[in-house]
């Protein structure tokens, strides 16, 4: 089985993707994007792994000993999502995603 053209991995499977309606995103592209538009940054406090976070499995970006089961954007908004109080890139406020009046 595959999403959109990625093959089922170890790391997550369609039916883990998103539960109920695996062909409805491609999780792995979506993740993989977020990498080309430097998220997650080194500075973020859950860093690890060049690029993701170790928080917890649900988050789109993380990587580590558990299974991959994403579900959520910056799952504690501490790292790369609406998060205060740091300097790292915030995707909420990404000029590519963030709609400008002329």
């Amino acid at each position: 089985m595959s999403i959109f053209g990625f093959r089922k991995t170890q790391m997550v499977s369609a039916e883990d993707a998103l539960p109920g309606r695996p062909e409805s995103m491609p999780v792995p592209a979506l993740h993989e994007v977020l990498h080309t538009m430097g998220y997650v940054a080194a500075c973020a406090p859950h860093h690890t792994l060049r690029g993701h976070v170790s928080d917890d499995p649900a988050d789109l970006m993380y990587a580590g000993r558990l299974p991959w089961k994403p579900r959520a954007l910056d799952v504690n908004r501490d790292d790369y999502f609406g998060h205060r109080g740091n300097s790292c890139p915030d995707l909420a406020h990404d000029p590519l995603l963030v709609h400008q009046t002329p």
